[in-house]
């Protein structure tokens, strides 16, 4: 549990930094910027699976990272980051939805696994518990309920809550998700 608890710690503060940075900034500079660090991930990531030791990124990232993502140090913030460029590419003139979206996968997620490993007895999808899963969804509702009529954020929050549940990487899947439905939904209306 303290690993778990010290990792989404990590997630939460930089998301919540990436997020600042984000408002900060427009978004074009923000998109280099992430571009920017994203890439020097991509690098350190390949240097540190070499078996490079880059003091204390290696010691943090081999204390935090799960036992699927070793092949790859540093995995979930590279597709978090990845998600963000590709966020701020398809909403480049909409910073307050960039900055909903990427709230959701940086909240939503983070203390739903904290709340799923701490209360979940429940289990409904491999390690998935009702605890975290509601969480999410409760969380994710109220990070989107700022920007959309609540129809919308109900729905949005469900398939949020449905994709972070898919055995798939939810820092690439959950912000690209939501990204598309509201593209989509733009286009449409």
């Amino acid at each position: 549990m303290k690993k778990e608890l010290v990792r989404k710690f990590f997630h939460i503060f930089f998301g919540t930094l990436i997020l600042f940075i984000i408002y900060l900034l427009d978004t074009e500079k923000s998109f280099y910027l992430l571009l920017a660090i994203t890439t020097i991930g991509i690098v350190l990531s390949y240097l540190i699976k070499i078996g490079v030791k880059i003091k204390p990124l290696t010691t943090i990232i081999n204390y935090v990272q799960r036992k699927q993502e070793k092949n790859t140090p540093g995995k979930a913030a590279i597709m978090f980051f990845l998600s963000s460029i590709i966020i701020l590419f398809l909403f480049q003139q909409e910073k307050m939805i960039i900055i909903a979206i990427l709230a959701v996968q940086i909240y939503a997620d983070g203390f739903a696994a904290i709340f799923g490993k701490k209360f979940g007895k429940i289990k409904i999808f491999e390690k998935k518990t009702w605890a975290g899963t509601s969480t999410f969804f409760i969380i994710s509702f109220f990070c989107l309920i700022h920007f959309f009529d609540p129809i919308y954020t109900l729905i949005l929050s469900l398939i949020a809550t449905i994709i972070e549940v898919l055995p798939i990487d939810d820092n690439l899947g959950v912000p690209l998700g939501l990204g598309i439905v509201i593209k989509l939904n733009q286009f449409i209306l």
